[in-house]
């Protein structure tokens, strides 16, 4: 378990030198970030006979995010008369969960004549996000005023399964035969919604097409390599071989 509590106050005032005068302007923010953090996870070690070895790791990573902050901002000229001022308002939402299963094993050939190494590993993460934002921007010259209060919920769903495979085969004392492989599997999908406040029910429910998308992406890669080890002295040796990569990804 993990907390992070983080505040920040900042008191800024500058002054710019412009050809139509000076501009002078301060800035009053403060930013307060919390971040929750728990891990579960544990590790299991099962000895099947004398050649088989099996290693299974579950997981379990939750992360909360709070963070809320004000900004506000003033602009005058060098009379001190008011230009504009500002009003921010944002608040931050997140809930992330990651699972991951990670399992091994490992078989050893009779009369030691090599190994089989296998590795399969399943990841999922789903992490959903709001923002919060609620602006208010005033201009005195000429007078108007601009407000924007929005949420965008941005969805984020990524699911991976990785599996590699090592053989190992020793065909005499200075020869062994090594294939390796290896694939990844994903299917990936990142969905950003923005919605506008109701001012009737004060709920974020209008929709905006225009600032909303959502992006996927599935497939898989592979890799495949197959090689031949001559040790010619103790301290020698030469591996050639052949690799053959696939890829293929709709997005």
């Amino acid at each position: 378990f993990g907390l992070s509590n983080q505040e920040n106050i900042t008191l800024s005032d500058s002054k710019q030198s412009l050809g139509t005068g000076d501009l002078l302007s301060s800035t009053n923010q403060n930013q307060l970030n919390k971040l929750y953090s728990h891990n579960i996870s544990g590790r299991g070690e099962f000895k099947i006979d004398s050649l088989h070895k099996l290693i299974i790791t579950p997981s379990v990573t939750i992360n909360n995010t709070r963070n809320t902050g004000l900004l506000l901002t003033q602009t005058r000229d060098i009379n001190n008369t008011q230009l504009n001022n500002g009003y921010n308002q944002s608040r931050t939402v997140g809930d992330n969960i990651e699972y991951q299963i990670s399992t091994n094993l490992w078989k050893d050939l009779k009369k030691n004549k090599g190994s089989i190494n296998t590795t399969l590993n399943l990841t999922r993460k789903n992490n959903y996000t709001d923002y919060f934002n609620n602006t208010i921007s005033n201009f005195y010259n000429p007078n108007s005023t601009q407000i924007l209060d929005q949420l965008r919920d941005i969805n984020i769903i990524n699911q991976s399964a990785f599996l590699s495979i090592n053989f190992t085969r020793v065909l005499s004392k200075k020869l062994n035969l090594i294939i390796a492989g290896n694939g990844n599997y994903i299917d990936n999908e990142n969905a950003l919604v923005t919605f506008y406040k109701d001012p009737k029910n004060q709920a974020y429910d209008i929709a905006v097409p225009t600032l909303s998308q959502t992006v996927n992406q599935e497939g898989f890669k592979t890799n495949t390599r197959a090689s031949l080890r001559w040790k010619i002295t103790k301290d020698f040796s030469i591996q050639p071989g052949i690799v053959f990569n696939t890829i293929n990804l709709d997005n």
